[in-house]
């Protein structure tokens, strides 16, 4: 935390050398509240679901980012040169006491990267370093559906026909086994999963503004430098995605989004790295290179004059490419309305239903449930105003085949859990 106070000092100190414009962008949660036992609140979530679906009420502790960039060169009009410097550092702590330690693994460098361009009448932008490259989340599960971030570099800005194009290249060197071991020592030294990125974004239809993303993903042939010696194999994959942005009435805005993934590109992101050479037919780390991925996702927010309502639907199945027991579906259903009482207290309540079905672990469908209330004071009316101050009551089910959601905490014997507590909740 010491180092971070000095580089952001540093960093601001130097700003006023120059002729540059400095920028801070703010992502900050923190809460406190104790489960119905007596003890601090305990988060619960759908094992083998993605993000933290039907989040409000099952947000432990304090998660932040804190964005801090410069505008070297600005730009006079959207088509004009510009030159950028953004850093992004993210923080969490449990917020259980007072002091809370000076690990400094609970601070972590997101981003850090320099963009610019449109120079010398070149209609392109560049970037390189290391950055958040993904599609907007569905807010209400916290998740982001297509996200491969991570260090790189490409173009964009391109303007092609209707839409804007753009191109990257995004390597994640970790050396893990998919599926498997982590942190292999190999021949080749930090075996890296590259990936191609083709994006055609903001392209008008009669539907609404239609996006589309391709990549091509790539992992090398090594072993490990250990005895006995692990063969990994060359791997290839590719994924595909569209997202359509519209407005079903002048009141409510609509996403929806559709992913196809293939072999090492199945995880539908940037990391996953080594795939074993091996034939057996039941092992998930050889036979990556058969596995698929199908994601289908639906977030839609109504903004009215008493009421903002958002809603989510998400399904995803992943096929392993073993020979038995390959399938994992999750499905997964919520909304949260919020009722304004004036322009800045409102009562939001959250409901929601999760299925996650995993042929490999032989429990059946695990289903999860929750729904919690939760009066508000915000600074403004809407959905996604912020900053908001609200307390909250949660309650989280699950049937018996899902007790392995609740391994760990203090109702891993029972079916359901209860939170209260107090968030604050602040972005930009």
């Amino acid at each position: 935390m010491q180092k971070t106070s000095i580089f952001l000092s540093a960093f601001f100190l130097s700003l006023s050398s120059y002729a540059v414009t400095p920028d801070l962008g703010v992502y900050l949660r923190a809460g406190s509240g104790s489960n119905a036992a007596g003890g601090a609140q305990e988060c619960i979530s759908n094992k083998g679901s993605g993000g933290n679906e039907f989040r409000l009420g099952n947000e432990c502790g304090i998660y932040g980012e804190f964005g801090i960039g410069a505008t070297l060169l600005k730009a006079e009009n959207e088509r004009a040169p510009f030159w950028r410097l953004f850093t992004n550092f993210a923080f969490a702590y449990n917020n259980r006491t007072d002091w809370e330690g000076n690990n400094p693994n609970n601070w972590v460098l997101r981003e850090v990267y320099t963009e610019g361009g449109r120079v010398d009448g070149l209609d392109f932008t560049a970037w390189a370093g290391k950055r958040f490259y993904r599609w907007g989340d569905v807010h209400m599960n916290d998740f982001y559906p297509v996200n491969f971030s991570g260090p790189g570099g490409g173009i964009g800005g391109l303007h092609f026909g209707k839409g804007v194009l753009s191109f990257a290249v995004i390597q994640n060197a970790q050396s893990d086994e998919i599926n498997g071991a982590t942190g292999q020592v190999t021949r080749v030294g930090n075996a890296a999963k590259s990936t191609l990125h083709v994006r055609y974004d903001d392209m008008p239809t009669a539907f609404g503004v239609l996006s589309l993303w391709a990549v091509a993903g790539t992992t090398p042939s090594t072993k490990t430098t250990a005895t006995p010696e692990t063969n990994y194999k060359a791997a290839t994959g590719g994924f595909l995605a569209a997202r359509l942005s519209s407005a079903l009435t002048e009141k409510t805005r609509n996403e929806f989004g559709l992913a196809f993934g293939q072999s090492i590109m199945s995880n539908m992101g940037s990391s996953g790295d080594l795939v074993k050479d091996c034939d057996t037919a039941t092992d998930a780390s050889c036979n990556v290179t058969g596995s698929s991925r199908v994601r289908a996702w639906n977030s839609v927010v109504y903004e009215g004059e008493s009421w903002s309502v958002a809603g989510a639907l998400m399904f995803d199945e992943l096929s392993k490419g073993t020979s038995a027991d390959s399938r994992v579906r999750w499905t997964s259903a919520g909304v949260r309305p919020t009722y304004w009482i004036t322009e800045h207290i409102s009562l939001a309540g959250q409901a929601g239903i999760s299925n996650v079905v995993d042929e490999s672990d032989g429990l059946g469908a695990r289903n999860l449930w929750r729904v919690t209330i939760a009066p508000q004071i915000s600074m403004s009316k809407g959905y996604f105003a912020r900053p908001v101050i609200r307390a909250y009551y949660s309650r989280t089910q699950w049937n018996e085949s899902n007790q392995i959601s609740a391994a760990g905490t203090s109702a891993a014997a029972d079916k359901s859990i209860d939170s209260l507590g107090f968030q604050t909740e602040v972005w930009f």
